[in-house]
């Protein structure tokens, strides 16, 4: 993926073995929804961003240039972890560059499992690197870790707003009853129809393709959607070879409403 020349990389500050880590820029936390960690249960734990004035970090597809956060988990081998749960992002132009990601705030939340926990004492920890970026972008890296007692069930604290506030900005797993991804007039195109009319009355509709350099993200696209249908076409990305096996979206509903959906480009669902 192109860098811009505009973007300036410096030395990344480490610190470790601490729950919270500081930068200049930001700084970031693991947190978790429970106070304790139950024998046999779920419960969540995640990195909770907080970023200063005019920084941001970036989605899972971070657009014409940046890195998306990564976070590598360590835990004992009773705690089976789900997949990192990206919120919707939002659109970041600087000259004719354009990034997806966010500012201010960012929760990466995690489902996690438990099975026949035998510690009485638990450590989660997470090797986090990021690239954070204003006038200039600068990469972060740190070890969080935090220890928890073990009990028969998930004693829940006040982190646990903080999840159901993000969980908001989650998209939804929706089945597809009809999708195709295909080139046409050398654009993509992505047609899809759902169960449900979830475009019924719909004002605005964003699209956002997850897998890198399929599509141009100049928002220059064209949607049209009616009750359960939606058609997005949009320019082709610079880098494009092919379509990939399969194509990964998150559809938003006026703002508010997201949706994630998967489909085969190599036939028709």
């Amino acid at each position: 993926m192109r860098l811009s020349l505009l973007l300036v990389f410096l030395i990344a500050t480490e610190a470790f073995s601490n729950e919270k880590a500081e930068t200049a820029e930001l700084n970031l936390s693991l947190v978790s929804n429970c106070d304790t960690i139950p024998e046999n249960g779920n419960f969540s734990a995640g990195i909770f961003f907080k970023l200063n004035p005019g920084w941001h970090l970036y989605w899972k597809n971070p657009g014409d240039t940046g890195l998306a956060p990564v976070i590598n988990w360590t835990h004992p081998k009773e705690i089976s972890p789900g997949e990192t749960q990206w919120p919707i992002p939002h659109l970041i132009t600087t000259d004719s560059i354009y990034n997806f990601g966010y500012s201010d705030s960012l929760l990466l939340p995690v489902p996690m499992t438990s099975h026949n926990l035998h510690q009485e004492k638990i450590e989660l920890s997470a090797k986090v690197n990021w690239l954070v970026c204003k006038d200039i972008c600068i990469p972060g890296s740190a070890e969080l870790k935090k220890q928890f007692n073990r009990t028969d069930s998930c004693q829940q604290n006040n982190h646990q707003t903080l999840f159901n506030e993000w969980q908001k900005h989650i998209p939804e797993t929706l089945n597809l009853l009809d999708a195709s991804a295909r080139i046409v007039n050398n654009k993509f195109q992505l047609e899809v129809y759902f169960a449900k009319p979830i475009f019924r009355d719909a004002k605005s509709v964003d699209v956002f393709i997850e897998d890198v350099q399929v599509v141009s993200y100049a928002p220059d696209h064209n949607t049209r959607w009616k009750h359960n249908w939606m058609q997005w076409t949009q320019e082709k990305n610079d880098s494009f070879t092919d379509l990939p096996t399969n194509i990964n979206a998150v559809i938003v509903v006026d703002h508010q409403r997201s949706y994630k959906i998967t489909l085969s480009t190599l036939e028709k669902l």
